[in-house]
């Protein structure tokens, strides 16, 4: 593909409109570090996001996987969550208050250490 045009990505993306998002979102990602699916070749980040859709390997979700996305994601958070309280509750000293520990700051120009509570 020497040239990409808007009629090579029309066969992938047939919404003129939602084109234009997906090739923005992607190009978006490319410039943020993400990696190239296709030979890029030094192109500008817009160029490759629109080879990228028109070669199909960039779309939208559908909305069964937007669905199922979301529920992963959920579920990822809920055991973030757990796996959180739990090694929140091994902190407790029995009473359900969490013990902290004394934060020690060490002085550049003093050669003693402060020990500060956190409140």
């Amino acid at each position: 593909m020497a040239r990409i045009t808007v009629e090579d990505c029309l066969v992938r993306e047939n919404n003129r409109f939602a084109l234009v998002l997906l090739a923005s979102k992607r190009s978006k990602q490319l410039l943020g570090g993400a990696e190239a699916l296709t030979d890029t070749r030094g192109n500008k980040s817009i160029v490759s996001a629109l080879r990228e859709i028109a070669a199909g390997k960039v779309r939208f979700m559908s909305t069964e996987e937007q669905f199922a996305f979301e529920e992963r994601e959920r579920e990822l958070e809920a055991e973030r969550v757990a796996a959180l309280v739990s090694h929140n509750s091994e902190k407790t000293n029995g009473h359900g208050v969490a013990t902290i520990a004394p934060q020690i700051i060490f002085e550049k120009n003093n050669s003693e250490s402060k020990i500060e509570e956190d409140a």
